[in-house]
């Protein structure tokens, strides 16, 4: 007998295709969460770009509002402008949940290095078995990952609620000084 069919009466008799699909699962449920990832991302991303876009409001009208002349400022006057410095205080947390939730994270990868001798060294179920383990590492990294995520876009939102309310209290009140 040569070596081969020695090795091939040695090895466990594996069914290839379980652990071709247990790879291929975790591997699919690994793309989920990336996916979950860059969602959670461009979520925060596009709250930035609102909240960005309030504060570039707010900060035209305190620019107008530092402006008027000192006989055309009264009682709405001022009540617009406390309205003001609450929103810019209120949307403060907002920013800082934000910047957390776009905050670049280290996750796992599978490895780069070694893995031509690993191929090589040993059966195609132990490698599938391996990989798969590893890809479980990678899968738990970005869970905590997309949790941490999640909950910082949720409080982002919660505060970007309160916020908007002040504004609008604001611009009521601006209107009401300017008409």
């Amino acid at each position: 007998m040569d070596d081969v069919e020695i090795k091939k009466q040695s090895e466990p008799n594996y069914d290839s295709d379980k652990f071709k699909f247990l790879y291929e699962y975790k591997k699919y449920h690994l793309d989920m969460l990336r996916d979950d990832y860059k969602d959670l991302e461009n979520k925060a991303t596009k709250y930035l770009t609102f909240v960005t876009l309030i504060l570039t409001m707010a900060s035209i009208f305190l620019r107008d509002y530092l402006t008027l002349p000192v006989s055309e400022k009264g009682l709405w006057y001022y009540s617009s402008l406390v309205l003001l410095i609450m929103f810019v205080i209120a949307i403060s947390p907002v920013l800082r949940w934000l910047f957390l939730c776009i905050k670049i994270n280290k996750l796992g990868d599978l490895p780069k290095e070694g893995m031509k001798p690993y191929f090589l060294e040993n059966i195609k179920e132990t490698v599938y078995i391996g990989t798969a383990d590893r890809l479980d590492q990678i899968i738990e990294s970005y869970k905590k990952v997309n949790m941490e995520k999640a909950a910082f876009l949720k409080k982002a939102f919660e505060e970007i609620k309160w916020s908007s309310l002040i504004f609008i209290a604001f611009v009521i009140v601006f209107l009401i000084n300017k008409f």
